[in-house]
């Protein structure tokens, strides 16, 4: 999939190598599939926000 801007085309992750790793099995199972991709970080969102909560 094509970068939506040349902008973020040279650029490193804002968010850290720790954050590739935890985004890496949602981003390979949604592959170029934008709703699935949506729809897993939000999962991941409220799992986070779910593990936090204790």
């Amino acid at each position: 999939m094509r970068f939506a801007s040349e902008e973020w085309a040279g650029s490193v992750s804002p968010y850290g190598p720790i954050w590739n790793l935890i985004a890496a099995p949602i981003t390979l199972l949604a592959g170029e599939r934008l709703p699935i991709a949506l729809v897993g970080f939000k999962l991941l969102a409220t799992a986070s926000l779910l593990a936090g909560d204790g």
